[in-house]
């Protein structure tokens, strides 16, 4: 089974939820938990994180995850490799950190988990960026896609006929729910470049559902969900 879920920040109550959802559905490493970014295992790059990891890995599913804006790139992690993984019910690119076979970070492009395909888009941008900055938090530069990423995907789209489903962590432009957008924030400050981009993907690829989080919402605008609490089947 696939199941999908919102935005988890490296929360202990976020992934206590998931785990009481993997037991109360007799879960196993075949079946999938997707987040759709800013899981938030790889921010600090020390024991913390670890110990999340050893966590999560101990839970009985396999995390596919969408990296948001509020985490590191795996692919500038040291430790992570990009692996092409080719099984009965898995077939894609993804980062793997030796150790944790079970939390894989989802490249962009397409991948198949059992009989369904996905296109993943990764990456945002943070509304909180010079909050961030000020307080000496952890901030990203490379937090949204770079051009020649994007020009990629927009290669890679137009050979594909169909998937059923395109996994992101922020949304399309045209979808962008209004009603989410944090108070107290200068709007005319922040960076549309993703959601620019996301609108010329939606444009491009035919699609049955896109995931996506970031928004902190649970909600679906015609074959738009956005998660953020709620875990769903992947139907």
């Amino acid at each position: 089974m696939i199941y999908i879920t919102g935005d988890t920040h490296r929360s202990e109550s976020d992934f206590h939820d998931i785990l009481e959802f993997c037991e109360l559905y007799e879960t196993t490493k075949d079946d999938f938990m997707i987040i759709t970014g800013d899981v938030g295992v790889n921010y600090f790059m020390d024991h913390s994180d670890s110990e999340i990891k050893n966590w999560l890995e101990s839970f009985p599913i396999t995390f596919l995850m969408v990296r948001g804006n509020h985490e590191e790139r795996p692919e500038n992690i040291p430790w992570y490799e990009l692996t092409h993984i080719e099984r009965d019910n898995f077939e894609g690119d993804v980062f793997i950190e030796e150790g944790y076979p079970s939390l894989l970070f989802a490249d962009n492009g397409l991948l198949r988990i059992e009989d369904k395909s996905f296109y993943v888009v990764n990456g945002a941008y943070s509304v909180d960026k010079y909050v961030r900055i000020a307080w000496g938090m952890e901030w990203f530069e490379d937090e949204e896609l770079f051009d020649w990423e994007m020009d990629k995907i927009r290669d890679d789209i137009k050979d594909i006929d169909h998937v059923d489903a395109v996994l992101s962590h922020t949304c399309p432009k045209k979808y962008m729910p209004h009603e989410a957008k944090l108070p107290g924030f200068d709007q005319s400050t922040i960076s549309h470049l993703m959601e620019d981009f996301l609108d010329e993907v939606e444009d491009t690829l035919n699609y049955d559902t896109w995931y996506c989080g970031h928004w902190h919402t649970d909600k679906q605008e015609g074959d738009m969900v956005f998660l953020y609490n709620e875990i769903m089947e992947v139907e």
